[in-house]
């Protein structure tokens, strides 16, 4: 008798009791540029949408991961759920859980809203707040519907896209104006080596 692989792991999985533990769904949208982000009016300063082409690469993988929850398994367990271009984890980070709240609620109050009110609360009251780790190993198919149904407001509603773009911009503005400011107090080598640092 020829045993195959994948049917043998699924049986080795299911007398763990992992048979009913669900997977956090993939998130992956179409590739965003910073040009698309910023408007097409060349209203963004050149070192910004260099900037912010890196970063868009570097968090949020070309900015497919930017509108919906994201799972950036981190090697030492602890992160949430994250979402945006910044990638604002909601299980490390309060501000992230009150913000995805306001993005939420705003897409909820449009006229054939894509989330109800009733979902935007239960985030706002951490429904999402887990690890992944244990949101991976939970059995509660509640949080994976809620999980499926922000996903589809971050992606689909206008609003909710507006917001999460105004947010990157604003950040990497304020980010861009920092490091100005940093660079432009540097009188010396030694100071360039402990910036650089």
């Amino acid at each position: 008798m020829r045993v195959r692989p994948f049917a043998l792991a699924a049986v080795l999985i299911g007398l763990a009791g992992g048979a009913n533990a669900f997977p956090i769904p993939s998130c992956a949208g179409p590739a965003v540029s910073a040009r698309s982000i910023f408007g097409a009016g060349g209203a963004a300063d050149p070192f910004e949408l260099t900037f912010a082409e890196i970063l868009l690469e570097n968090e949020a993988r070309g900015g497919r991961v930017a509108y919906c929850l994201s799972d950036a398994r981190m090697s030492n367990g602890r992160n949430g759920l994250s979402f945006g271009f910044n990638q604002y984890d909601l299980a490390s980070n309060p501000a992230a859980k009150a913000r995805l709240a306001e993005i939420l609620g705003k897409a909820a109050a449009v006229p054939r809203p894509p989330i109800s009110r009733a979902d935007v609360a239960r985030v706002a009251r951490g429904g999402l707040s887990e690890r992944t780790v244990d949101l991976r190993a939970s059995r509660d198919r509640e949080t994976l519907a809620l999980i499926h149904t922000v996903n589809t407001a971050l992606s689909t509603s206008e609003v909710a896209r507006a917001e999460i773009d105004r947010d990157f911009v604003t950040s990497l503005r304020a980010t861009v104006v920092d490091a100005g400011t940093r660079i432009g107090t540097i009188a010396d080598t030694v100071g360039a080596r402990t910036l650089l640092q």
